[in-house]
């Protein structure tokens, strides 16, 4: 697939590629892998836990005295690369807590002292922003329960028209974030992109809000996207309720 600014879908320790399955990770020679695990690719492997998310994967990895899947060297790379061609699978990548899309630094975790290079190149697409539409005053909003579903993106976004209804939404949405970012003292102000608001929430909880009134009413799209922390996260949370609510 692709690397760099796409690769958004990092959880609260980090991510890789997208999930079908799980790759497990266990150091040890080859005649004393566990019951369930293959030895390939240098080590033993095991597939498991399908649909799960990149937490319950690393964790369960750990109850089976093992760790997601990390990469370290070329031979590695292409051996993993076989089992990616048939699905696609979380590994062990993580960004530091300073950073903030598109400023990604992917590292490895490992228990190895020098940073592994991230040379990986068949990472998975990114999961789909949560994205409400509003032509001519019509609401298009897509079913996601937010007490029960866990949120695999760190992007929601409102895209509306110049309709009366569509502006008033847009307005509302922007006045909320605004409200919220003061509640949370981290209100700063970055640049200016059309009639499109753009909300980041870094990974050390500080809200930026693009370059605009917050009594706005020209307000036609509104995007927010935000780090996996648990400040950002609880931000992020709560503008998705108000934004499936509109």
């Amino acid at each position: 697939m692709v690397s760099g600014i796409i690769l958004l879908i990092s959880l609260v320790f980090g991510l890789v590629a997208k999930l079908d399955a799980v790759l497990a990770l266990e150091p040890v020679p080859v005649f004393q892998c566990p019951v369930g695990f293959t030895w390939d690719c240098g080590t033993c492997l095991k597939v498991t836990l399908p649909d799960a998310t990149w937490n319950v994967a690393r964790d369960n990895c750990i109850d089976l005295g093992a760790n997601l899947v990390t990469i370290r060297n070329a031979d590695q790379n292409r051996c993993i690369t076989k089992y990616t061609s048939a699905g696609t699978f979380w590994m062990r990548l993580y960004s530091p807590a300073t950073a903030t899309p598109p400023n990604w630094q992917w590292r490895w975790i490992n228990p190895m002292s020098a940073a592994q290079p991230v040379d990986f190149q068949n990472f998975g697409p990114a999961p789909a922003p949560i994205t409400v539409t509003c032509s001519r005053g019509n609401l298009t909003v897509p079913k996601v329960d937010i007490e029960e579903d866990e949120l695999l993106t760190g992007r929601a976004e409102f895209i509306g028209d110049q309709s009366g209804k569509c502006r008033h939404v847009g307005f509302l949405l922007h006045h909320w974030v605004v409200a919220e970012a003061k509640t949370l003292q981290r209100w700063e102000r970055s640049i200016r992109d059309s009639n499109n608001a753009h909300v980041t929430c870094r990974a050390n909880g500080i809200i930026e809000l693009s370059d605009r009134e917050p009594d706005s009413a020209e307000i036609l799209g509104l995007t927010v996207e935000t780090a996996f922390t648990p400040k950002c996260r609880d931000f992020f949370y709560k503008f998705v309720g108000q934004l499936l609510a509109v």
